[in-house]
């Protein structure tokens, strides 16, 4: 028998389809608060035992570098903080959790990874549950939750959590020690030098991405965020 082509809305997205997906955020209309709904998962269409699904979903305010309301806060209570709070929306027994693995970028790689332990323990985790941190730069919180995933499909542990964490006051965007004079060589290792900011401009300048079309898709962004919250769109179902 011939397998049946797999149903449009079972079809997961291609990166083509994706990068569309984004374009077309640029040119949206502003949508009216009736108008925002939940979209139903895609994935509940096809369900399978071995299936990995996401149970809770938690995270701080993002605040100000040096003067915003959590600048004081030690990256070992902030991660301390949702893990507990993981624990009380979930009712998971953290004696099931097989693995903690936290993104992190600007934090001094052992170090982190000690306060990420250290909040483990203040969030009341025992001893034997393990954590470890994993640096992909910006991605890192997105890798956390790709590396449970996928230790959880391959069958290492049943239940992991996924997090990441920052602190830019105590953590400032800096460049340590000494610069390799051998990087002047070659222009893809100069190219890990550039800042942020001229990374963006670079960005934008190359898919032609106007100031106009980022500062429209920022406001449409708070909008829809604020009336989300005001039709208690957001809440959990």
């Amino acid at each position: 028998s011939k397998r049946r082509a797999p149903r449009d809305d079972m079809t997961p997205p291609t990166a083509a389809s994706r990068i569309a997906r984004l374009n077309a955020h640029l040119a949206e209309t502003p949508a009216p608060a009736e108008t925002l709904r939940r979209e139903p998962c895609r994935a509940a269409a096809a369900k399978s035992p071995d299936d990995v699904v996401v149970v809770s979903a938690l995270r701080t305010p993002i605040t100000r570098a040096k003067r915003g309301g959590l600048n004081n806060t030690p990256a070992d209570d902030l991660l301390a903080t949702l893990l507990k709070a993981t624990v009380t929306k979930t009712g998971v027994d953290v004696n099931d959790i097989g693995d903690v693995v936290v993104g992190s970028v600007l934090g001094n790689s052992s170090q982190r990874a000690n306060e990420c332990r250290i909040g483990m323990f203040l969030a009341g985790f025992p001893k034997e549950v393990p954590v470890r941190t994993v640096n992909r730069q910006c991605s890192s919180g997105l890798q956390a939750c790709a590396d449970v995933a996928a230790a959880i499909k391959a069958g290492y542990y049943s239940v992991g959590v996924a997090a990441g964490v920052e602190t830019m006051t105590l953590n400032p965007m800096k460049w340590e020690g000494g610069m390799n004079p051998r990087v002047a060589s070659s222009s893809d290792a100069q190219s890990c030098l550039v800042p942020m900011g001229v990374t963006s401009e670079n960005v934008a300048e190359r898919w032609k991405i106007t100031r106009e079309q980022q500062d429209s898709l920022a406001a449409r962004s708070h909008a829809r965020a604020a009336a989300a919250r005001a039709t208690n769109a957001a809440a959990d179902a």
